[in-house]
């Protein structure tokens, strides 16, 4: 009966130690990009995107360029993501396409250790983006690698 709770402290241990050398080895910073085409003109998508509240991740506008570019800090604890994100809108002949960019960095070995190898670093973008499809009434949106988008 003892062997069972020791080999099961071993390998509770053997998990913990296994997420931290992950989370450690895991890249610190990171960018990352998603866009979208939405069927919307370009002064309808801006007024949704000036709509950071709803964003999923606590935003605070640090410039704002639109209907062309924003940027905004991602205003985070010490345990989850911090950065910026950069939107950047154009016309396109299917309506409007917009993409995030994600510049952060991620300090707790934890949290980049879900990134890395569970959830992703695009999650968050993701999210954000069917909603502000949702918003302007673009449902099931084609999201893609924006990263050819970006600066």
């Amino acid at each position: 009966m003892m062997y069972w709770i020791l080999f099961i402290m071993f390998g509770i241990a053997a998990i913990v130690i296994a997420v931290l050398v992950g989370g450690s080895t895991a890249p610190r910073f990171h960018v990352v990009a998603r866009a979208i085409v939405l069927r919307a003109p370009l002064a309808d998508v801006v007024g949704a995107v000036r709509a950071v509240d709803d964003s999923p991740v606590n935003l605070e506008i640090t410039a704002d360029d639109l209907p062309h570019t924003l940027r905004a800090r991602v205003i985070g604890d010490d345990q989850s993501v911090q950065g910026e994100w950069l939107w950047r809108l154009t016309s396109d002949a299917d309506g409007t396409r917009v993409t995030v960019t994600e510049r952060g960095e991620t300090p707790n070995p934890l949290a980049r250790f879900a990134a890395a190898y569970a959830t992703g670093h695009t999650k968050q973008l993701d999210r954000y983006l069917r909603a502000l499809g949702d918003r302007l009434g673009d449902r099931n949106v084609r999201i893609d690698d924006g990263l050819a988008d970006t600066e």
